[in-house]
């Protein structure tokens, strides 16, 4: 019932003439007891006059209560504003008072590939590569080479020995980094790869890359950002899953490949060691086995936000990440506090999935942690834990504080991790609750990958916005043959395998050319005007250095170029 309040005896006249008159159906009018030491004049109201009358004066405030007509109807609901998502209440429980363990694993032990496998132990570097890069892929990609070549009205043929080559030139260039491409074919004794020289021509190798291409330019979805490497990525996804999810702890997480040039998805990450690139979801294994990834292009065509109904971006890439693994039990999945929170722990729960990650407080629905300032005082390795029916959440004192959450695993039994102490001027070992024991232990899957794709990166640069893309991918290739070669027991390093890799590529049934083309050697300052041992020397008639006639037969043997004689003197004095 709504009501109001008079402070003065001429306000309370006032609203108790506008109620009387105004369409309402009960007046309550109530006069407040006095304030301590204050006369009341109630007294004076004559008992048997039963109207409703008015004090001549209020010694406290007077409150006018009433009834509307329209307080009879429905009022409708407030409106909730855009934005706001209402969620219930968590019932935390200290410790895991609630928590409700998760059902045992159906899946079976861990699978091991040499026994699924057992062909794969005897298998050459080559081989593991050509069971991802196999004659699908290339013939794709010659066929979508050759296809551009002809939109371009350029005469082009792209033969799968010259594909073969061009990819292992290419793996040979995250070795052996050099400033540019031309330095591989150059006719010098500092710059001699005849590995390289003597397979392929630099002309040829700069045409292939050129007209290089992995999608049909007349048939590209305009809303797809990425419609110009995705089919490859179709079929590269394919080979990956090849031998199914055999590592039973998985880890979600993001890549970056570096890329400086103008793109609408290129990203700018503070913090990373790459900055600047595409960004990349990966589903990786433990051990660093690549099975799922997909590029991050940002909001969709539209430019629309997400609406509020949808699923966070965390939780919609951990999903569908996952939405590769046939047997969800058999895996646990790790992750950061970028995609960890409340709801997704509970889904992934529902689904089968066992699932931990570090977290943001205000992501697990308002659980009762301890305030930083007050936990930081406590003992070095001292925890708090908290628990509903599907979710364990621990905050832990190591360094700073540390939150994570769990829909499977406990905090039970305390292990130790050995800490340095400032105080004691050595290592101490201190409490760790098991959760982030096995948290450190399995979650490093994807940085592992990153890492061994950044050690032999392809350092080949092109033009085309999409060609970091392609050149990540084919070193994602090599390290996907390499981890299985590790799989079913190979011992072999990441650069023995990258090594022998590149050399049966090289080598694979391609004639030597007998031409030795390619840029001479620049010649520096330093040697040509040092005026010390430039001898004239006989040679086959050629083009002169300084002055581009094609009449010189003599050359410089320091120098290693042809001059005129007249043109000798000049070419070795500063102007």
């Amino acid at each position: 019932m709504p009501q109001t309040r008079a402070k003065t005896l001429k306000e309370a006249k006032d609203i108790f003439e506008e109620l009387t008159n105004g369409p309402h159906r009960e007046i309550d009018i109530v006069c407040l007891p006095p304030e301590a030491g204050v006369c009341s004049d109630t007294e004076d109201i004559d008992e048997n006059d039963l109207r409703p009358q008015m004090p001549k004066d209020v010694a406290g405030d007077l409150d006018v209560c009433y009834e509307t007509e329209s307080e009879t109807e429905e009022v409708p609901a407030p409106k909730r504003k855009k934005g706001v998502v209402l969620r219930p209440e968590v019932n935390w429980q200290p410790d895991e008072s609630a928590f409700v363990s998760f059902p045992e694993q159906t899946g079976g032990t861990p699978r091991k590939l040499a026994d699924e496998h057992p062909e794969l132990i005897s298998k050459t570097p080559l081989e593991f590569f050509k069971m991802y890069f196999d004659d699908a892929v290339a013939t794709h990609i010659i066929t979508e080479s050759e296809r551009y070549a002809k939109q371009n009205n350029a005469d082009f043929q792209l033969p799968m020995r010259d594909l073969f080559l061009f990819i292992g030139i290419l793996l040979y260039s995250g070795i052996v980094q050099l400033p540019t491409t031309r330095h591989f074919w150059m006719r010098s004794a500092l710059f001699s790869f005849p590995a390289v020289s003597s397979k392929m021509s630099c002309k040829r190798f700069e045409k292939i890359k050129r007209y290089f291409h992995l999608a049909d330019n007349d048939h590209l979805d305009p809303e797809d950002k990425m419609a110009k490497v995705n089919p490859f990525f179709t079929l590269l996804k394919e080979k990956l899953l090849q031998f199914g999810i055999f590592d039973p702890f998985l880890s979600v997480d993001e890549e970056m490949i570096p890329y400086f040039g103008h793109h609408s998805c290129k990203m700018f990450m503070r913090g990373k060691p790459c900055r600047f690139g595409y960004k990349l979801w990966v589903l990786c294994g433990s051990r660093g086995y690549p099975y799922m990834f997909y590029a991050y292009t940002g909001k969709d065509a539209t430019g629309k936000e997400v609406a509020e109904s949808a699923k966070p971006l965390g939780s919609r890439v951990v999903l569908n990440l996952l939405s590769v693994v046939k047997c969800p039990d058999a895996h646990c999945v790790f992750f950061d506090n970028f995609f960890t929170s409340y709801a997704l722990l509970e889904e992934m729960r529902a689904l089968g999935f066992r699932a931990t990650g570090t977290a943001r407080e205000n992501r697990l629905k308002k659980c009762p942690f301890p305030d930083n300032k007050k936990f930081k005082k406590t003992e070095r390795g001292s925890h708090a834990a908290y628990s509903t029916a599907n979710v364990v959440a621990v905050k832990w004192h190591d360094n700073t504080a540390v939150c994570l959450a769990s829909n499977y695993d406990t905090v039970a039994p305390l292990g130790k991790a050995k800490r340095w102490s400032r105080a004691a001027k050595k290592k101490i070992l201190i409490d760790q609750p098991q959760m982030i024991s096995n948290y450190n232990k399995h979650m490093g899957g994807v940085d592992l990958c990153d890492r061994f794709i950044s050690n032999f990166r392809p350092m080949l640069r092109s033009k085309k916005w999409w060609w970091p893309l392609f050149s990540n991918s084919i070193a994602m290739i090599a390290v996907a043959a390499w981890r299985v070669h590790c799989e079913v027991g190979g011992k072999l390093t990441q650069i023995e395998f990258l090594s022998q890799l590149v050399e049966e590529l090289l080598m694979c049934d391609a004639a030597p050319i007998t031409t030795a083309t390619g840029p001479s050697t620049p010649i520096s300052d330093a040697a040509r005007y040092d005026s010390c041992g430039h001898i004239q020397e006989k040679c086959k008639r050629g083009r002169c250095k300084l002055c581009k006639g094609n009449s010189a037969w003599q050359k410089c043997s320091k120098c290693n170029v042809k001059l005129h004689k007249d043109c000798f003197m000049k070419f070795h004095m500063r102007a």
